[in-house]
């Protein structure tokens, strides 16, 4: 009898201390949509944030972004999420999600065409980006999106951006000439464990156990 009440206290504060830890999962997730008019944001890097002058403009609903591969400093395009008032106890990855356009335009050259050729680089700062691991960003002529994600063991600034808290990310274009596509906005999914709200402690949840234990009457052979 002994043994089957230590079994089910043991049980129930087995369920109280699962209860009681947090999963990995989804924090949140963070939108800039990008666009001129009221509702919309500029981006948080600037238009023109390495120098350049007149590269990148607002639309109506989008930012045109332009790669010219000369002096002009029009060469990458530059943007961050603050992760300060995001209450976490620890990240495990990032995933980004651009919504875009136009980034299968075709330049003629002499006697043969050259494709664009859009890569994506997570980012702890406008001077500090992971140039090594590129992503390919899709050739497309329509509005699309696709997902980007950067962890630990894929982004050589990962620790960098949780030291600075802010994710951020760099745009450019690695085909010959002045190419442009339209970027509509960016999301951003936090994935780790989230600051627990607090609960009871655990001499609480050990009160609980007792008196559960308490109610549960032996049946009578």
């Amino acid at each position: 009898m002994k043994n089957c009440l230590l079994n089910r206290f043991i049980s129930i504060l087995a369920f109280c201390f699962v209860a009681n830890t947090s999963q990995a999962a989804l924090i949140t997730e963070i939108t800039n949509n990008y666009g001129n008019i009221s509702s919309l944001v500029t981006p948080a890097g600037g238009l023109n944030h390495f120098g350049g002058t007149n590269c990148n403009s607002l639309q109506s609903d989008s930012i045109k972004i332009t790669d010219t591969k000369s002096s002009d400093g029009c060469n990458r395009f530059y943007d961050y999420f603050d992760l300060e008032t995001v209450n976490y106890d620890s990240i495990d990855s990032f995933t980004l999600s651009l919504t875009f356009s136009a980034t299968n335009d075709v330049l003629p050259f002499l006697f043969f065409s050259i494709r664009e050729d859009w890569k994506v680089m997570a980012a702890s700062g406008g001077n500090n980006a992971d140039t090594v691991n590129k992503r390919d960003i899709a050739s497309v002529d329509g509005k699309t999106s696709q997902d980007f994600i950067f962890n630990a063991s894929n982004t050589s600034v990962f620790s960098d951006i949780l030291a600075k808290n802010e994710f951020g990310f760099w745009l450019g274009d690695e085909a010959f000439g002045a190419n442009n596509f339209n970027l509509f906005s960016a999301t951003l999914k936090i994935e780790g464990t989230a600051t627990a709200v607090p609960e009871p402690s655990m001499l609480a949840l050990f009160g609980l156990a007792l008196l559960c234990m308490t109610r549960i009457k032996p049946r009578k052979k």
